[in-house]
């Protein structure tokens, strides 16, 4: 990713902000919101399982067998720190719009009750 925004215009490439995906890879997502808030055009918020990653790197899962096993988990239930990932948006005056996910397979379903707890979730964290 850095090389990208190295080689790329920031008038012409922005990110779109994926808290999973950044702290699967490795990174920390406060860090990198603080680090990327000038290229950050969209965001997507969805939390982290860091048993299941650790599970996934050590069984050389690939992204099927990791979502099945229960990677991306419901917010709040993860290692993501909502309250401080939006905080940094608003510090750097992220005036976008984001997206709330839970991803999942087909076939493999949260409650609906699962939706209302993560806006839930959202709501309060942004207080």
């Amino acid at each position: 990713m850095e090389k990208l925004l190295a080689l790329t215009d920031s008038t012409l490439v922005g990110l779109c902000f994926d808290t999973w995906h950044y702290t699967f890879g490795g990174g920390d997502a406060i860090e990198g919101v603080c680090k990327h808030a000038s290229r950050i055009w969209h965001f997507h918020l969805k939390d982290h399982d860091p048993k299941v990653a650790a599970q996934a790197r050590q069984n050389e899962w690939d992204y099927f067998a990791s979502v099945r096993n229960g990677i991306f988990c419901e917010l709040g239930k993860g290692n993501v720190d909502f309250p401080a990932v939006l905080k940094e948006l608003e510090k750097a005056g992220y005036d976008g719009w984001g997206v709330v996910a839970q991803d999942v397979l087909p076939l493999i379903t949260f409650p609906a009750s699962g939706n209302s707890a993560m806006l839930y979730f959202i709501r309060h964290s942004s207080r």
